[in-house]
């Protein structure tokens, strides 16, 4: 018999043995305010020490001695005000214990106990962001994002300014599993990046993972985003209202059936269009444009007793652009059409199980879509002659997916997880069409590059959640994923383990090591366009990638401060890029034509947090020293060069004062080395003759470089500040928030260019100099909410 499943038997038999002399205390934690169940609350129970964390909708399980004394638990977490609850329990007991929402104004001290420290938290890598917290945050344009938020943290980077990507330690936009109630989306931005998709009044918690990563998430290499919808009040009906200089916003939640069913709807539009497109057809006669974006949320649920409860979710976005132009006369008729669509639907049906008072389910169908699609339809006619051409683009990426989530409560220093899932992939990556019609009579009617893929992807995870002693806490998992694609399977296990080590009271070192494999490819486009997102399966010529990430960190609470600090390093291999040159839009080449395969990547740094959740004064400082390089053999001769987004020290400063019970003050500073960027550094001309001439005719340049991303921009600094006025109303609360982007204007680079004359004469260089193109000036938003 195998040593470790004999450990495991004697380890059940063990606990059989006490059960009968412990009781298992179990329950949901709610927001007393909404009803809505919260995640990520810490249970403590005294004086056993023991502590215990409510999953994703609100459970826990907690095995403690039978006794006639009364014992207490400690329930804690950073959004909610610390609460206890004593009692004397002689038998296996189901609670419902209701939290206060709101940040603690000063240290809360319970018989010694305060909030779990970062020390004693079985986890690494792990960045939360209460929702109050991001309310406070100056806001662009008056639009608050969860997306900018995070990208103050350390090992968080946006990429570019402005922009909603998200870049964690080192990896890609397209490396981030990124779910919205356990459904994966692929796509998270809105104006070009300058908006993300998550409207935050429809949102109930978010936790960002960059390292250590618990087994039960896969399919990415670099990062996961966990987003949690509200549920909806099932008490009482409310909602809220805003609107600011980039949109407006409504949303609203109440009870079906009051204490058994509750739904939430909220609905965002961008406002820009509805008066400048009006604008353009006064000021232009012949032709107009318009852009906006929207997001639709919708969730129901009902309960059908303590163990069972349904959960039912919508989420709808989408960006549009559309231009017009049309010139008529009596016999003359010129018009033009151009519009680009894109974003993502997805759906959930979600079942929580509660099985017995120690083991919970949780079973999930969904669908999830993302697509782009451009036309462009022009239309000519001169008398009776008729002539239309019509041009699309399209590419896009649909799933179909089922899974099954179990915990189980084994013994009081021993839980485990366990799931399956599957999902089936439909890609379109590039599907381009040309159609000419004159008259009655088609012209052309041609398709490039308008294959379809499928693919399976299927995987199986196990957790141990161990307790070793007072000292000693791991989370030892496996993941084993199966990917099918074009009759040919890749099966690999995936290694994820995580020690937390106690020393003292107040010290922790921190272990983790993740394997991480990821069977969808991304290539995206970064000039100032309007964005492209090509998803791609992996195949034979662009395998799965994967990712090693080792990860060392020291985690202490000192004078009412989390201070963190982690060094890690990580390896990527079978990574995809575009060839030099190659475009989205051609179509003499399928989309593998297109693409680089082989690369490898190399990411190592560490990064520090220093955060202060408690008191009026709350915040943080974070700082990230990081190097990052790509190879590929047919790029830059083959040797490793700096990667696009690779920024040696970025620093974060986040300062929240609340003023006064009515008004808090917010202000950030930001740092960053510049971004890597490819520019010549100089040029030589060829002579160049036309076929039939025996002469030059003229000199072509050529541009030299010294290496790919060589050439580094300024680095960059920004200052934002925010206030918000609270006032409370007969009928609820109004806020305004009134904020100033990049206060003192600093310049700061987005991209560049060359300038100047230019000479076709050899020796001749002509007065070109180098261009710095900023994007943002100093720019004030306000907006305006009403909570009822």
């Amino acid at each position: 018999m195998p040593k470790s499943l004999l450990f495991f038997m004697v380890l059940y038999f063990a606990g059989v043995s006490v059960f009968g002399q412990k009781v298992v205390i179990s329950g949901y934690v709610v927001n007393v305010k909404n009803n809505e169940r919260i995640p990520d609350v810490y249970v403590t129970g005294l004086p056993a020490n023991r502590t215990e964390i409510s999953n994703g909708y609100g459970f826990f399980s907690m095995s403690l001695k039978k006794s006639n004394k009364p014992f207490t638990l400690v329930f804690s977490n950073v959004s909610y005000r610390t609460d206890t609850l004593s009692l004397a329990v002689t038998k296996d007991t189901l609670l419902y214990v209701f939290l206060m929402p709101g940040r603690m104004l000063g240290e809360v001290n319970i018989k010694g106990k305060n909030a779990v420290p970062v020390e004693r938290r079985n986890e690494t890598g792990v960045l939360s962001i209460p929702m109050s917290q991001i309310d406070m945050l100056p806001a662009l344009g008056g639009e608050r994002d969860i997306i900018k938020a995070y990208q103050l943290m350390p090992g968080v980077q946006s990429g570019n300014e402005g922009s909603s990507n998200l870049l964690v330690r080192g990896g890609s936009n397209g490396q981030n599993l990124i779910l919205i109630d356990d459904v994966p989306v692929y796509y998270i931005n809105h104006l070009g990046g300058f908006v993300s998709i998550f409207n935050s009044s429809a949102l109930k918690s978010t936790k960002l993972y960059k390292g250590g990563f618990p087994a039960r998430y896969g399919g990415r290499l670099s990062s996961v985003l966990d987003v949690r919808m509200k549920d909806g009040d099932n008490d009482k009906f409310g909602g809220s209202a805003s609107i600011g200089l980039i949109s407006a916003k409504a949303m609203a939640e109440g009870p079906i059936i009051k204490d058994k069913s509750s739904f939430l709807i909220s609905y965002r539009r961008f406002l820009y269009d509805l008066f400048m497109r009006p604008i353009t057809r006064m000021t232009e006669k012949n032709s107009s444009a318009g852009y906006y974006f929207q997001d639709f949320n919708l969730k129901l649920n009902y309960v059908f007793s303590p163990q069972n409860r349904l959960f039912l979710s919508f989420y709808f976005g989408d960006d549009k652009m559309i231009s017009t132009y049309k010139e008529k006369t009596d016999n003359f008729t010129n018009q033009s059409k151009y519009k680009e669509q894109w974003g993502n639907f997805l759906t959930s049906l979600r079942w929580n199980h509660l099985f017995g008072n120690k083991l919970f389910g949780n079973f999930t169908l969904y669908y999830s879509r993302y697509r782009f699609r451009t036309e462009m339809n022009s239309q000519y006619s001169v008398n009776r002659s008729y002539q239309e051409n019509i041009n699309r683009f399209f590419t896009g990426i649909f799933d179909n997916g089922m899974k099954a989530d179990f915990e189980y409560f084994l013994l009081p220093q021993y839980k485990i997880r366990w799931g399956l899932l599957a999902t089936y992939h439909t890609f379109i990556p590039n599907n381009t069409s040309f159609r000419a019609l004159s008259g009655n009579r088609t012209l052309v009617n041609k398709s490039f590059s308008g294959n379809v893929y499928h693919s399976w992807e299927t995987a199986a995870y196990v957790e141990n959640i161990v307790s070793a002693g007072k000292h000693l806490s791991m989370n030892l998992g496996l993941r084993y994923s199966a990917y099918s694609v074009q009759g040919k399977w890749y099966t690999v296990p995936e290694p994820r383990l995580l020690f937390n080590w106690l020393i003292g009271k107040k010290n922790a070192v921190k272990l983790s090591f993740s394997k991480m494999h990821q069977n969808v490819h991304l290539l995206s486009n970064s000039g100032a366009g309007v964005p492209v997102d090509f998803w791609f399966p992996a195949n034979a010529k662009a395998p799965p990638s994967a990712s090693f990430q080792y990860s060392i960190g020291y985690a202490t609470t000192l004078h009412g401060f989390a201070l963190s600090a982690e060094g890690f390093y990580k390896t990527m291999k079978d990574l995809t890029t575009f060839k030099p040159g190659a475009s989205y839009f051609g179509t003499t080449n399928t989309f593998d034509q297109k693409i680089v395969t082989g690369g490898t990547g190399t990411v190592y740094g560490f990064d520090v947090l220093a955060q202060k959740t408690t008191g009026r004064l709350t915040g943080w400082l974070g700082y990230t020293w990081m190097k990052n390089y790509r190879q590929f053999d047919q790029i830059n001769h083959g040797k490793p060069y700096p990667y696009k987004y690779d920024r040696r020290n970025d620093i974060s400063l986040v300062v929240n004062y609340k003023i006064s019970k009515n008004i808090d003050f917010s202000v950030t500073w930001v740092y960053g080395t510049g971004r890597a960027l490819t520019l010549p550094v100089g040029k030589y001309y060829i002579p160049e003759t036309l076929p039939g001439n025996t002469g030059p005719v003229y000199f072509r340049e050529i541009y030299i470089y010294t290496g790919k991303n060589a050439f580094r921009a300024k680095d960059y600094h920004r200052m934002d500040i925010g206030i918000n006025f609270h006032k409370q109303k007969k009928w609820g609360e109004r806020i305004w928030n009134i904020s100033i982007y990049n206060l003192y204007n600093r310049k700061n680079p987005y991209t560049y260019y060359f300038s100047g004359e230019s000479s076709s004469v050899p020796g001749s260089t002509g007065n070109v100099h180098l261009v710095q193109q900023s994007l943002f000036p100093f720019i004030p938003s306000v907006s305006y909410t009403v909570n009822f």
